[in-house]
């Protein structure tokens, strides 16, 4: 059984699909067959496009593109017996067919170099093939790099970086630090994931006690040099009101960058007693529960930075089951604009070159439906979504987050709306215009 217009999302004539069919050393080749064996059960319609000589040599490669898809899993696993029946005729009639290529033993800083390649490009939506075009290189060159098969030069992580959009940082240490990093990286970090475990937990907690099944987003977002080195010493002051010294300048900074364009900000700062931040050992904290249940807020800022956000989704409150896109936008470009603001207060002494990391998290998709918030954008009707989670991951120096603001949402929130159905987001037609108008103070 084959879907008749199994190249329909090519953006190729059947004609032109043929053509790169036959050809097993075109650069397109390994795409256009995947989809081709990926909607398809029928070896003999199949290999009217590929020759089986072809297809076998070629198969290894075919089936990694195949199973990139978690719903073509078994697709993938019928033309592996498919290969194996047709390679035995093959071998049977004497044709050579090149073998497998091995895996490539990589080191853990080779192997980890390549991955942040291949999130790069994944993150671009790119396939091989589009990012060799970009290049100038051929998509066999771009494969053997994110294999291993290839050592990438100092040149093609830099063309890498600006052709995606990425930020490219190397670093060279001299030995005594990097053997102090050594022993105090694993132990900070290590004191950091169990730290925002800890508040994961109260927050989930909170927000789950009247409703079990809300939506809520989560926001994590610190300095890792800070995490890292510990630096306290910009609090260390040899008075006994170093504590509420420490404290009333977290606390000021979260009330001066608040924004209040959407409405309610995030990280809310209210001075009803209930609801008004408490101070603690390390740093600050408030909860916001509206008795109606409409509103949940969690968050906790810590002495070096490190902030957390729990806070149930806006869109329960306007339609249920629903996941609103433009909403999505507004809010994450709130998220990174609140988060540069407040780590350029001026009593942090932050630099426009300090790394910071913002991990957004969603929870409670399953079953939720794609719409808009703005009735003039329009949605076709869509699967819901199978996913009951989806984490998203920003990394920029600080003084990049404003400035590279429209492309860091478009990626952010892309990385979202994906799993509703493949959804894909206009960056210049729609999420420019939206966060360009919310960063002017439009909603």
């Amino acid at each position: 059984m084959t879907a008749p217009n199994w190249y329909w999302d090519l953006n190729l004539s059947l004609e032109a699909a043929k053509a790169i069919l036959a050809d097993d050393h075109h650069p397109r080749f390994v795409e256009v067959a995947a989809r081709l064996l990926a909607r398809s059960r029928d070896p003999k319609y199949a290999l009217t496009f590929i020759t089986p000589t072809a297809f076998c040599r070629r198969f290894y490669a075919i089936r990694r593109e195949i199973r990139r898809d978690a719903w073509t899993q078994d697709q993938a696993a019928f033309w592996q017996a498919t290969y194996q029946r047709y390679r035995r005729e093959l071998q049977r009639s004497g044709v050579s067919l090149r073998p497998r290529p091995e895996p490539v033993a990589l080191d853990a800083f080779s192997g980890g170099l390549l991955s942040q390649l291949r999130a790069c490009r994944e993150r671009a939506r790119w396939s091989q093939s589009e990012l060799a075009r970009r290049l100038g290189r051929n998509q066999q060159f771009v494969s053997a790099v994110e294999r291993g098969l290839k050592k990438p030069t100092i040149g093609y992580l830099r063309d890498v970086a600006k052709a995606t959009g990425s930020e490219l940082e190397i670093f060279i240490r001299p030995a005594g630090e990097r053997a102090v990093q050594a022993v105090k990286t694993p132990e900070e970090y290590q004191a950091f994931t169990k730290w925002v475990d800890g508040e994961r937990r109260k927050a989930l907690e909170g927000a789950r006690a009247k409703n079990p099944t809300r939506g809520l987003m989560e926001v994590v977002a610190y300095l890792p040099d800070s995490v890292v080195n510990a630096r306290q010493d910009v609090w260390d002051k040899p008075s006994d009101e170093s504590l509420k010294v420490r404290q009333h300048q977290l606390l000021s900074a979260m009330e001066q960058t608040q924004i209040h364009t959407f409405g309610w900000p995030i990280g809310i700062v209210m001075d009803k007693e209930e609801w008004r931040p408490r101070f603690y050992q390390e740093g600050i904290r408030a909860e916001i529960d509206i008795p109606d249940g409409s509103q949940y807020d969690y968050w906790v800022l810590r002495r070096d930075l490190s902030f957390y956000f729990l806070q149930s989704l806006f869109e329960d409150q306007r339609a249920e089951g629903k996941i609103f896109f433009d909403t999505r936008l507004v809010r994450t470009a709130e998220t990174i604009l609140r988060i540069a603001r407040f780590y350029r207060s001026p009593e942090f002494g932050r630099s426009d070159r300090d790394r910071v990391v913002i991990k957004i998290r969603y929870l409670g998709l399953r079953g939720r439906k794609l719409a808009a918030a703005n009735p003039a954008r329009y949605v076709a009707d869509r699967q819901p979504c199978f996913e009951d989670e989806a984490e998203t991951v920003i990394q920029a120096p600080l003084g990049k987050l404003e400035a590279n603001l429209v492309d860091l949402v478009h990626a952010a929130v892309g990385d979202l709306l994906v799993l509703f159905d493949g959804f894909a987001l206009d960056k210049d037609r729609v999420v420019k215009d939206i966060v360009e108008r919310f960063s002017k103070g439009q909603i």
